[in-house]
């Protein structure tokens, strides 16, 4: 091995292992925001003392947790994370096999159990989502609220790997409208099949 070999090794490893740590980064950080914005939403709904806290239960978490990560503008964003894609349960116990399959029974156990029905092009299209779109990109996306709409965009960020900066840009010179798939949704849908399967 001579000096420009022993760089070339360098870099390509150095990259490689770089890009898979910061994609590892972004897809925990995804699953961790929506388990959050699941939990705030099923203690809202079935919580034993959820009257107590009422519309002040947001303030309240993030007084007692007192982190960047968990402020009240991040918790709400949580909370609305979960309610666009609810769909990201059937990605959940992949996730968890995947990167600690040494936990045993938990509170996770239980998405096992949600949609079973769920067809493996959903979870092929939720996979891909998750694994190819962080969490900023979702911020953008979940705050589109026709779900046709915010599907191309998904869609298209997945296919064309948009920046988060190019999906702004996409969104508000309207390329949705200006692709005339807001007129033909039956294209759309030909173009999220391709995309789950290539």
């Amino acid at each position: 091995m001579n000096f420009n070999e022993l760089k070339q090794s360098i870099q390509q490893i150095s990259g490689t292992l770089r890009k898979n740590a910061i994609s590892a980064v972004n897809i925990h950080l995804t699953v961790r925001n929506w388990l959050i914005g699941f939990y705030i939403v099923e203690f809202e709904q079935n919580g034993e003392d959820r009257a107590k806290y009422g519309a002040k239960l947001l303030q309240n978490l993030a007084d007692v947790f007192d982190e960047e990560g968990l402020s009240y503008r991040n918790l709400k964003l949580y909370r609305q994370f979960y309610k666009t894609y609810p769909k990201i349960s059937v990605y959940i116990p992949h996730f968890f096999q995947k990167y600690f399959s040494s936990i045993g029974q938990s509170p996770i156990a239980q998405f096992q159990l949600i949609d079973k029905e769920e067809s493996t092009e959903q979870l092929l299209y939720v996979d891909k989502l998750v694994n190819n779109l962080s969490y900023t990109h979702l911020t953008l996306l979940f705050s589109i609220e026709t779900p046709l709409k915010r599907r191309f965009y998904e869609t298209e960020s997945i296919k064309g790997t948009w920046s988060v900066r190019e999906l702004k840009r996409q969104i508000d010179t309207l390329y949705f409208e200006r692709s005339g798939i807001s007129r033909k949704p039956e294209v759309l849908s030909e173009k999220t099949t391709r995309a789950v399967h290539q």
